[in-house]
């Protein structure tokens, strides 16, 4: 097996990532967890992972990488444990769980849809969510981060982190390892000691979390890990032991310039299948059948560009409100202080435990935003099955930046009071200058449902282009559906308009007034050839 030359972060606990998964999963790091009473007592693993990094070049070909990782976790405070393997010695930090909630809310992907009506409706005084030949525009909606020698283990370091027992460790061989692990109660499946193996030949060093005696689940806090590498990578393959199938993985990269997957596809959505008029409700479903056919491994780029959304979001500029303030507005604040209430900081006053797991992580964070430039957020969904290969990581210095806010057109065409604007044909006009056309749908149209058929848009390909990217330059392009999209699009409009104003159930779309001598013209010539 080709050994890894990156640094390698997996959460190998179950992470609820902010897409949007309805069931929270109970998970303790896949099989790296305390030995299940029973065989079918095995929890469910992860759903979804979040990860950050932060890069700064060191060196040619080498970074400064600071890693911070979420976790969530439901289920025995006894029973949690999580392992994530990294290439170079790592020192070890608490996060905060709003460093997250920042990046998302900074760089999810917005739909904003603005609806015109084109001509004149013959029911011109009703509305009907369209503006009167004014631009309606309809709010944007989110799309659907030591001592030596234990039996030939070196334990690098061992010490309380936060609410966690920490310890780092690495073995020569992979027995040792897993013979550790065991004695630790650390549970190994059969898969994950195969998998065991391959990390110990590529000699890494392994982070083992679990929660100190009288620490609460409530308690539990992302993890930061800094230390010196070729870039990220983030290893699925020990997240395909505990993997539930499509998972989420949302990657966030603060560096001097836009990050592209070096070992994975890069691709793009076909946006004609985004649900416009639906707020984007199937972008997640699209994503992840993009991600599918280009073969499993590929991530969709969400956002590149500055960090300056993120100015200020951690930290606000005249410093951190009062307590009562905090309770009110800041959630994490108020479920550290009614763990206080319950007696779970012992000898800590209230200030010393927000100072130490609140105000610093986010004055550490709030700094890391403002010293990086450019931010890079990118997303997949994958099974473990698709698992194979660890995704790596590099800088592009020349590729553009990628906005978060995708809008489009939706244009009634009513014609000359030929259509009412319950029954005429729709026009979407597309981010990329496609044109996407429906008819209004049966009954009462568009006044009574706001979904037309999507049966003939569905049938088209969710990926539009995928590229193996380079440093510099767009890279090679492996997948381009731009022409079966076009073939379909042409298609669908010939459907609803006939191509060229032809008849839509029963009535017709009048041609603008200057084309119609020319028609004429072409008539009359053709019965003059016969």
């Amino acid at each position: 097996m080709k050994p890894l030359r990156d640094v390698s972060i997996a959460v190998l606990a179950g992470v609820t990532a902010f897409a949007g998964f309805a069931n929270q999963a109970r998970a303790c790091g896949g099989f790296f967890c305390d030995r299940p009473n029973v065989p079918t007592d095995l929890p469910v693993a992860q759903t979804g992972e979040n990860v950050l990094f932060a890069m700064d070049a060191t060196s040619p070909g080498m970074y400064r990488l600071e890693a911070h990782i979420q976790i969530f976790y439901t289920g025995p405070a006894n029973r949690f444990s999580w392992v994530v393997p990294v290439d170079a010695l790592p020192t070890l930090d608490i996060g905060n769980n709003a460093v997250f909630a920042a990046l998302d809310r900074a760089t999810r992907p917005q739909l904003m849809v603005t609806r015109k009506r084109e001509g004149t409706c013959s029911d011109d005084q009703r509305m009907v969510g369209f503006g009167g030949g004014a631009a309606d525009s309809t709010g944007g909606r989110a799309a659907p981060g030591a001592n030596g020698g234990d039996k030939g283990v070196d334990v690098a370091f061992r010490g309380n982190v936060g609410p966690f027992d920490a310890v780092v460790v690495k073995a020569d061989e992979p027995g040792k390892l897993k013979a550790w692990l065991a004695e630790n109660m650390y549970y190994l499946s059969e898969e994950g000691g195969r998998l065991i193996d391959d990390y110990v030949l590529e000699q890494k060093y392994f982070v083992a979390l679990k929660l100190l005696p009288g620490k609460m689940v409530n308690e539990i806090q992302p993890i930061v890990l800094r230390f010196e590498a070729r870039g990220p990578c983030v290893p699925l393959r020990l997240t395909s032991v505990a993997s539930l199938p499509d998972l989420r993985v949302n990657l966030w990269v603060l560096a001097q310039h836009r990050i592209v997957p070096e070992n994975y596809f890069e691709i793009t959505i076909n946006e004609a299948k985004f649900d416009w008029l639906g707020g984007g409700s199937n972008y997640q479903q699209l994503l992840t059948e993009a991600a599918n056919e280009a073969g499993g491994n590929a991530f969709a780029v969400e956002y590149v560009g500055p960090t300056t959304p993120l100015k200020e979001t951690l930290v606000p500029a005249g410093g951190f409100p009062s307590l009562p303030i905090l309770l009110q507005q800041d959630p994490e604040v108020m479920q550290i202080f009614q763990n206080f209430q319950a007696g779970q900081y012992q000898g800590m006053t209230i200030d010393q435990v927000l100072e130490a797991q609140v105000f610093k992580p986010r004055r550490a964070a709030q700094a890391l935003f403002d010293s990086h430039p450019k931010l890079t957020r990118l997303v997949t969904f994958i099974s473990p099955e698709e698992m194979r290969v660890d995704p790596t990581f590099i800088e592009n210095s020349s590729l553009p930046d990628v906005s978060n806010l995708r809008t489009a057109d939706a244009t009634l065409l009513c014609g000359a009071r030929e259509y009412s604007s319950c029954n005429a044909p729709m026009r979407i006009s597309l981010p990329d200058g496609k044109s996407l056309f429906f008819k209004a749908p049966d009954g009462d149209g568009w006044c009574g449902n706001p979904n037309p058929d999507r049966s003939a848009v569905d049938q088209m390909p969710s990926l539009e282009r995928g590229w193996k990217r380079e440093a510099i330059g767009e890279g090679a392009l492996r997948f381009d559906n731009r022409g079966k999209i076009g073939a379909a699009l042409a298609a669908q409009e010939k459907a609803v308009v006939g191509g060229c104003g032809c008849a839509v159930g029963g009535r017709s779309l009048p041609a603008p007034l200057w084309l119609l001598p020319i028609g004429a013209a072409v008539v009359f010539r053709r019965r003059w050839r016969r």
